[in-house]
């Protein structure tokens, strides 16, 4: 597990999601260090994709607007804004969130590399599965950068406990099936599914998919160790734009609020 994701894991953790490039780089740049100053533990970007399959319409819409907006939003300029992202918060994880075909294009082990340079500690391929990405393992263990896996409560208890004994980092639980969006309840059996992860394995898990009030982030934390909001936050941000310096300053008041509420 790269130490600053583990270090990260002693509270109860929120790990807010961006697009980069939505609406420009700049203001994804603002947007991690706001998200940062109102207490977000982890920052998880998204690389601009044309076809993000996992996601539901307001993140393929963020992925839209980024890849419209005329700006570079490849993996060399995600590295740039890790880099100064580290610079302004050198124990902050940040993760990146990306289609396969986007690392493979770029060369797998160029990409670990330059993560590792670039002080990114881990990366999420939410349209590979488990196996798909055993081959990459050594590249990730080699330059030292999470390969974080996702479960779903569907999973058979087999694959369950094949993936959490080869988890890194932490365990990006679905809080139901489907695609991301907001939500107002989560799969019936998400709690007893924790239970039986964390008995193969204690690595920190965090449920993503829907957590967008408050009141679920209490709620999942009670059992889990931390959540994850991306769509909520999107959403979010873009009902006060154009004006972004309102966007910023509502977005680290929301945090703030989802925080507490850990």
């Amino acid at each position: 597990m790269a130490s600053n994701i583990k270090q990260a894991f002693n509270q109860k953790v929120i790990i807010p999601y961006v697009t980069l490039g939505d609406p420009s780089i700049e203001f994804t740049i603002k947007s991690c260090k706001t998200m940062i100053d109102a207490g977000a533990d982890i920052i998880e970007i998204g690389l601009p994709f044309s076809d993000p399959i996992a996601d539901g319409p307001v993140i393929q819409q963020s992925h839209y607007r980024a890849l419209s907006s005329g700006e570079d939003v490849s993996i060399k300029t995600a590295f740039d804004v890790v880099r100064q992202l580290k610079q302004y918060s050198p124990t902050t994880p940040i993760i990146f969130m990306g289609a396969t075909n986007l690392f493979l294009q770029y060369d797998y082990e160029l990409f670990f590399k330059q993560a590792k340079q670039a002080q990114c500690d881990g990366v999420l391929l939410p349209d590979s599965s488990f196996e798909m990405s055993l081959p990459l393992q050594p590249l990730a263990n080699k330059y030292d950068v999470d390969i974080i896996q996702l479960i779903s409560p569907l999973c058979s208890s087999k694959r369950k406990e094949t993936i959490m004994n080869s988890a890194q980092g932490f365990v990006y639980l679905l809080s139901s099936t489907g695609v991301t969006g907001e939500r107002q309840s989560f799969a019936a059996n998400l709690k007893e599914t924790l239970i039986q992860l964390k008995a193969i394995n204690d690595v920190p898990i965090a449920v993503g998919f829907g957590v967008s009030q408050p009141e679920h982030c209490t709620q999942l934390c009670s059992f889990a160790d931390g959540v994850i909001i991306g769509s909520h936050f999107c959403k979010f941000v873009q009902s006060y734009l154009p004006n972004q310096g309102l966007a910023l300053e509502k977005l680290y008041e929301r945090i703030k609020v989802f925080k507490a509420a850990c």
